[in-house]
């Protein structure tokens, strides 16, 4: 009886992980906060160097900043800024997280607050 209930057991873990397929990315986006809010510079390992990043923000005041640069750049500016970032206490926070599958890759939406900004971006995705 005990091995049956165990055997349940596992199949129930199993099946409830197989059943969210987006947990992976969901995950990841947790490890990319956290490691952002502890201003843990491992968390740019998280992009390849050949990473197109596109971002834009939009703060408080309406005002839109875009920029565009690689994972190798992205890397370069924050460790040359590593000192500044790590007084900034900069902290982040995602709700109404969407994940967006296509073949090979995926989409995260949702609504980004910064403490720096006091602000949230309903817009914002990687």
């Amino acid at each position: 009886m005990k091995k049956i209930i165990l055997i349940l057991s596992i199949m129930g873990f199993s099946n409830s992980y197989a059943i969210n397929p987006d947990q992976e990315y969901m995950m990841f986006l947790k490890k990319y906060e956290q490691l952002s809010n502890a201003a843990d510079f491992e968390g740019l390992e998280m992009y390849a160097d050949d990473a197109k990043i596109h971002s834009k923000v939009t703060a408080a005041d309406g005002i839109e900043r875009t920029t565009s640069m690689s994972g190798k750049k992205l890397k370069e500016l924050n460790l040359e800024n590593s000192e500044i970032i790590k007084k900034m206490a900069y902290q982040i926070n995602h709700t109404n997280v969407k994940i967006i599958r296509n073949q090979n890759s995926a989409k995260i939406t949702a609504s980004k607050y910064n403490n720096m900004d006091c602000y949230t971006d309903n817009d914002y995705y990687m």
